[in-house]
């Protein structure tokens, strides 16, 4: 068995006193439509409001998927290296990203992930993960029993190989989602609380929401 275990600029103004609040109804023709409230659409939305050159509005339900994501940030099991890059690229950014939302220590953290196996066929599955690891240039240590134990109480036994990741993050899904939700709504986003049911495209692209409400 091999498995891993995660250890341990301003926030803008508030939505009440931001221009795009669903109260605030947006113009029936827009710029950008950016469907769903997680942390891709709420962060998509933000850069684009930034440059001030569009109209963007944020429409969807409470975030789902984002709710329920642990926020681990890693790349040394990433496939294939492609994808492994534009993970250790996002995560050099990451630090950077969470100091400009103002996120607490509790909602961004360099906790690391510990990877540990037991018996002799994890013990080779492990092997090849820090072997391409190495490979990529991602940091980690192997941990004695006393070093594991202490991490991950419980778990440690003679037959137990672990490593620890250090550079590993974990970030607070729905506490980064917030705050770039509220950045987008301080730069002149709209937000709507709506689901979008039905896409019509011909030469344009219009919206048809559940309200009824038409966006173009």
């Amino acid at each position: 068995m091999v498995d891993c275990v995660s250890v341990p600029e301003c926030l803008p103004p508030s939505p009440s006193t931001a221009r795009g609040t669903d109260e605030s109804q947006p113009p029936e023709y827009v710029n950008v439509v950016v469907v769903g409230r997680g942390i891709l659409g709420t962060s998509v939305a933000a850069r684009l409001c930034a440059t001030g050159a569009v109209t963007v509005t944020l429409v969807g339900g409470p975030a789902n998927s984002t709710a329920s994501s642990l926020g681990w940030l890693n790349a040394f099991s990433k496939e294939p290296e492609e994808y492994a890059d534009l993970s250790r690229r996002s995560m050099a950014l990451w630090p950077g990203f969470a100091e400009s939302l103002k996120l607490s220590e509790d909602q961004f953290r360099r906790g690391g992930c510990v990877m540990f196996a037991t018996g002799t066929t994890g013990d080779s599955t492990l092997a090849k993960k820090l072997e391409s690891a190495r490979d990529r240039g991602c940091s980690f240590r192997m941990l004695s029993s006393e070093e594991f134990g202490g991490l991950v109480p419980g778990m440690s036994d003679d037959s137990t190989t672990a490593a620890v990741f250090p550079e590993d993050m974990v970030a607070d899904a729905m506490a980064c989602a917030t705050a770039c939700e509220r950045r987008a709504l301080a730069c002149g986003a709209y937000v709507l609380n709506d689901e979008v049911v039905s896409i019509k495209a011909d030469v344009s692209v219009t919206l048809v929401l559940r309200s009824g409400r038409t966006l173009r």
